[in-house]
């Protein structure tokens, strides 16, 4: 019987050794779930981008389409037109009877929140402008009825990123929009 048993040992061994092993450990299998898990991170997190910055972005751009559509208001209607930039806020104006008047014919120019967080820097013809709330004043820019208007550049920031974008207007009345890269 004692025989019979080592032989069985000796045969289960040789048989095991012998054979290819099927499936993976449990170890192997935790090694290639966390590596999967670490890849969706990162990929997720590159699909989500930085939602701040394009926040910056969108009012960036929303603000030169809406400098570019005053122009144009300006020049058809022969008025003079202006922006009047507060830290919260921006809305536009226009002379008339040489008191600057909010327009108020249109809901398009109506009085528009920055967004929350949104710091705003204003630099007219090459000096830093201090923004401060507005009453009854010349406003920071001026859009001419010829198409000119005061040479700008308004730069918007937010903490939660470090990306910028600015508005760039000149003398011209041209206006572009562009995303700044992160800055120290």
């Amino acid at each position: 019987m004692l025989t019979h048993c080592r032989f069985m040992l000796i045969a289960r061994s040789e048989y095991d050794s012998s054979r290819p092993s099927r499936g993976f450990t449990l170890l192997e299998v935790l090694v290639v779930i966390v590596l999967i898990g670490i890849i969706v991170t990162f990929a997720v997190l590159n699909i989500g981008g930085d939602r701040r910055a394009e926040e910056l972005d969108e009012t960036a751009q929303t603000f030169a389409a809406l400098i570019e559509l005053a122009r144009d208001a300006a020049i058809s209607r022969s008025e003079e037109w202006g922006i009047q930039v507060d830290p919260e806020t921006y809305h536009f104006v226009y002379l008339e009877e040489d008191k600057w008047v909010d327009v108020q014919f249109s809901s398009v120019f109506r009085a528009r929140p920055w967004g929350k967080g949104i710091e705003v820097e204003l630099v007219l013809e090459g000096r830093d402008a201090i923004l401060e709330e507005a009453d009854d004043e010349q406003p920071s820019i001026l859009i001419l009825s010829s198409g000119e208007l005061t040479p700008f550049v308004a730069t918007f920031s937010a903490r939660e990123t470090e990306v910028r974008a600015e508005v760039e207007g000149d003398v011209f009345g041209n206006v572009e929009s562009d995303m700044l890269e992160a800055f120290k």
